[in-house]
């Protein structure tokens, strides 16, 4: 079920990478592979010091049969 804390940081997160992936309650964000993504990452955790109690933000390897893998942002929200 989602909150409207999850609903926040999904938003802002859509605001900053553009793209996102939500599955079982994680946020999964994919990470392009350029030079701007530094900044977006300390931009979305920023946002999760200041608006958010506890939370895990992981850097992940995802892939599939139909795609090499990438790196992404997986983010969990802690009741």
């Amino acid at each position: 079920m989602r909150t409207e804390t999850q609903t926040k940081v999904e938003n802002k997160a859509l605001e900053i990478f553009g793209k996102i992936h939500i599955s079982n309650n994680a946020i999964f964000i994919p990470l392009e592979d350029n030079k701007t993504k530094v900044k977006k990452i300390d931009r979305l955790k920023d946002y999760l010091n200041t608006n958010i109690k506890l939370y895990y933000l992981e850097i992940i390897f995802v892939g599939g049969l139909e795609q090499d893998y990438k790196t992404a942002l997986k983010i969990k929200l802690i009741n």
